[in-house]
């Protein structure tokens, strides 16, 4: 919520706690409600039948100093939000479950919130449809902390809106080389931009570029971007199984009592 405005919300009871601005009171007030929040699950007895995620849908926007903490840093990953860049799209997530979720149990493996949804189902009982194509996986086995378990994605695409501008496979991230782009984490207008290939594990700031270094991972990951291109489309060609975006008309709020 902060990095979605230049205006981030905070109530009177937080506006000018932090040492961040209205960032850092926003960010202040969102920690306190959460707390709240789960003080009240542990009061009402509920807690190990109740799954908290805590994530985001984004990196922070940040500003032209990388360090700042005014509108967020995505240090040490490279990048700002509302692009491809790593600092963009790798975000914390928290889950907490007492007694089912290893208490202290890290996982890096690579999950997106697509999977929240058929996780759930599966928690829940519900079957996931069949009929059309789920985008997310089942990543139970990641929360449940599983020995082994590991990410049940062999591709991930980096879409800026309609565009592919980049492609993970394993470890190793592929910017595409692209003429022309709205918004780019790396490459500039009018130059000649060429593929860059990042090792996202042991490179975590994506600092240095092994393309040349590693041309058989760039010829696969280029193959692979083909075939998203079929799949998903691109920059306004229509992919094959491309989707129209989720609409309802006259929506109205339900209210829970």
């Amino acid at each position: 919520m902060p990095g979605s405005t230049t205006e981030p919300f905070a109530s009177e009871a937080f506006k000018g706690k932090s040492k961040g601005g209205p960032w850092g009171d926003s960010v202040e007030e969102l920690d306190w409600s959460v707390g709240q929040i789960m003080d009240k699950l542990e009061e009402l007895g509920i807690e190990k039948n109740t799954v908290v995620v805590f994530t985001s849908d984004n990196g922070a926007p940040m500003t032209d100093d990388p360090t700042s903490t005014v509108r967020g840093t995505n240090l040490p990953l490279t990048g700002r939000g509302y692009t491809t860049a790593e600092g963009a799209f790798r975000v914390p997530t928290i889950f907490w479950w007492p007694g089912t979720v290893p208490a202290g149990t890290v996982s890096e493996e690579m999950a997106t919130t697509m999977d929240f949804l058929p996780t759930f189902a599966q928690l829940s009982g519900a079957k996931v449809p069949h009929d059309r194509i789920i985008d997310g996986k089942n990543i139970l086995p990641l929360i449940l902390g599983d020995k082994g378990a590991e990410t049940p994605y062999d591709v991930f695409y980096y879409y800026y809106m309609d565009q592919l501008q980049a492609i993970r496979a394993g470890q190793w991230k592929l910017f595409l080389p692209l003429k022309e782009f709205v918004v780019h984490p790396y490459f500039k207008p009018g130059e000649d931009n060429q593929p860059l290939l990042f090792n996202v594990v042991n490179d975590i700031s994506s600092s240095h570029n092994m393309a040349a270094e590693k041309p058989e991972i760039v010829k696969r990951l280029s193959e692979l971007a083909e075939i998203a291109k079929n799949d998903l489309g691109n920059n306004g060609q229509p992919g094959v199984n491309q989707r129209s975006p989720g609409k309802m008309a006259n929506p109205v709020p339900v209210l829970m009592r």
